[in-house]
């Protein structure tokens, strides 16, 4: 690749990128390639930023950008980056929020553990975009999981990613090799509660380990989900994923967004949140009232997966609280609880667990 002072031909670049493009494509059977195209596409592959890759992924995803380029993106934008350069670097290193755990061997015995993890900076499936975004699970989800299990054709796309084997113990302290896999925190959040979505994307991640694994040896299908959050001495450590460049813009700050209002941000909806029973059958939302509030001025909304507290007659902003299910709104109960030596005066809410599959015949 050229140094960073150096000027680009960006229609030479571009003449390389149709010659790859049309051998990628199947049009290019009886184009000659030159040498320069294959040391281009070397470079490209070589200076991919995303870590966790192998040669073969960073291949597929380069050649995206080829024919992006190819069909005249590289076009200069502000600063002088162009589109395809401002995408491939459009990778951010991310906490990882570890869920649960896929557990199978391989085939010289070794156990190999899925540590499955949820980011917010992981995209969002495109099918049903605007769902995920708001954190709803579209209610044609259902009903294509029932279709891929009984024809054992995937239908959906998740997009995540995928980090490389290391070395880790289980959790007897036994040597074992770990993968983790980073999903879309609103898909996690679903799955942590629906079964079928839950084995969907374990077998999603196992897909995708097989085939970093198969250097080593074939990793069975046949698979475990124990009772943890992760497998390692330690949790999952922070993983360098492609994300949506639009994703690395900072957001605006709450004193700008007031229109030079002041507000204290530290003000917030004092609540306990509470999940009752095991399995969990409701959720308990407990709110303090503020001081020169009364219980009456606090407001509860269910909101599909979520509950919304406001304050009447408070600038303190509202709140919204997800939950990893849905809720029953016709279950609502509220109590008001006066205030002890110990606890100040709050409302206390509880509502009962909705099940995604009487929630998606309602829709019906």
């Amino acid at each position: 690749m050229t140094d960073a002072g150096e000027d680009v031909d960006v229609g030479r670049v571009r003449e390389l990128c149709e010659v790859l493009s049309a051998l990628v494509d199947g049009d290019g059977a009886s184009v000659p390639v030159p040498d320069e195209a294959k040391a281009f596409l070397d470079e490209l592959v070589n200076a991919f930023p995303v870590e966790g890759m192998n040669d073969e992924e960073k291949v597929r995803e380069v050649m995206k950008l080829v024919r992006e380029a190819a069909s005249g993106g590289l076009e200069r934008v502000d600063g002088g980056t162009s589109a395809t350069t401002t995408a491939m670097s459009a990778t951010r290193t991310v906490e990882l929020e570890p869920k649960f755990v896929v557990k199978t061997l391989d085939a010289t015995g070794t156990k190999v553990f899925v540590n499955v993890c949820a980011s917010e900076f992981v995209d969002v499936p495109d099918e049903n975009r605007e769902s995920w975004s708001q954190g709803l699970m579209h209610k044609s989800v259902p009903r294509a999981l029932e279709r891929t299990a009984r024809e054992s054709a995937p239908e959906l796309r998740f997009p995540f990613s995928c980090g490389d084997a290391r070395i880790d113990v289980d959790s007897s302290g036994q040597p074992a090799v770990v993968y983790d896999v980073v999903f879309n925190s609103f898909v996690l959040r679903h799955a942590e509660v629906y079964k079928p979505l839950r084995r969907f994307v374990a077998e999603l991640s196992l897909r995708r380990v097989a085939e970093k694994h198969a250097h080593t040896a074939q990793i069975s299908f046949t698979y475990k989900l124990p009772a943890r959050l992760f497998i390692g001495a330690a949790p999952p450590p922070p993983q360098r994923i492609r994300v949506d460049p639009k994703s690395l813009v900072s957001p605006v700050s709450e004193g700008d967004a007031t229109n030079g209002e002041k507000v204290n941000v530290c003000e917030r909806i004092q609540h306990e949140l509470e999940y009752v029973g095991q399995p969990v059958t409701a959720a308990k939302l407990r709110v303090f009232v503020p001081p020169g509030r009364q219980t009456k001025d606090v407001r509860v909304f269910i909101v599909r997966e979520g509950l919304e507290v406001s304050i009447a007659g408070s600038r303190i902003p509202p709140a919204r609280f997800e939950l990893p299910f849905m809720l029953e709104s016709n279950s609502a109960k509220g109590r008001i609880k006066a205030a002890t030596r110990d606890v100040r005066e709050h409302v206390e809410y509880e509502v009962q667990y909705l099940p995604y599959k009487l929630a998606v015949e309602r829709c019906e």
